[in-house]
């Protein structure tokens, strides 16, 4: 009797195990996907993957008004490379540069805290991977194309002057 007891409770352990680790592993999966979707939602975040994308677009300013509107600014590549360019004196940067500046800024903060979920061992890398390889491409990838190599210099030089590690800690994760 004692050894199907004990042959019982082994089976129900490794049953209850069995589930726990499936439960775990759709938790981390519904945290990623929460995550990823407050990211996209931000709406500086979602300037700074449109700034990646387009070589010039229209953006609602969120803080300037005309009219009881938010202004549109129109912001090309010329402007992303000022924005991120050398620490100026304060009050050299205009409004679009400013904007390029805080959205970007915005973004990489928002890379930091994927990156330490990462090194604390809640998320693995390779969960992230699927949403951001397109811009991270983009960001640090020479050969791309998308982007001058001009503007690649100045994120990472944006990256270092400004303590960005963590991100750049997650950029290499790439490969690329």
């Amino acid at each position: 009797m004692d050894i199907v007891a004990l042959v019982i409770a082994l089976l129900s352990l490794s049953i209850a195990s069995a589930s726990f680790f499936i439960n775990q592993k759709w938790k981390k999966l519904e945290f990623v996907g929460q995550e990823m979707r407050a990211f996209r939602a931000d709406y500086r975040n979602q300037v700074a993957m449109r700034m990646l994308d387009w070589n010039e677009d229209e953006y609602l300013h969120p803080e300037m008004f005309k009219n009881g509107n938010p202004k549109i600014i129109t912001i090309c590549d010329k402007d992303i490379l000022k924005g991120l360019g050398k620490i100026n004196t304060p009050g050299i940067y205009n409004i679009k540069e400013k904007f390029v500046r805080d959205c970007f800024d915005n973004f990489l903060d928002s890379i930091e805290a994927l990156e330490i979920h990462i090194e604390q061992g809640l998320i693995p890398f390779e969960r992230y991977d699927p949403y951001l390889r397109y811009y991270v491409n983009i960001m640090i990838n020479k050969k791309c194309g998308r982007k001058e190599t001009a503007i690649q210099d100045a994120l990472s030089e944006h990256m270092t002057a400004f303590g960005y590690d963590k991100a750049q800690s997650f950029f290499k994760r790439f490969g690329i």
